[in-house]
């Protein structure tokens, strides 16, 4: 999990090939680690439930949520909860 889903770099690789394919850049140092929590999430369903369609989503259990928030806190520490696809 370390490696995979906390560590800046695959996710900053992750990240830059998505922000080149769907034109999405960060404005801000806040948006910065608002981007990293996302390829976090990303990665772990990734690599746990692999590609889902769209509108299938995949809780991330909350020791992992927490790790990713750990390492990429949010400055004003608001996180946006998950949302099932109804």
């Amino acid at each position: 999990m370390r490696l995979m889903i906390l560590d800046a770099g695959v996710l900053r690789t992750q990240m830059l090939y998505r922000n080149d394919v769907f034109a999405r850049h960060a404005a801000s140092e806040k948006d910065v680690n608002k981007s990293y929590r996302h390829a976090g999430y990303r990665q772990y369903i990734l690599i746990h439930h692999g590609r889902l369609g769209l509108g299938v989503r995949r809780p991330v259990p909350s020791c992992c949520t927490w790790a990713i928030r750990g390492t990429f806190p949010d400055p004003d520490g608001f996180y946006v909860p998950y949302e099932p696809s109804w």
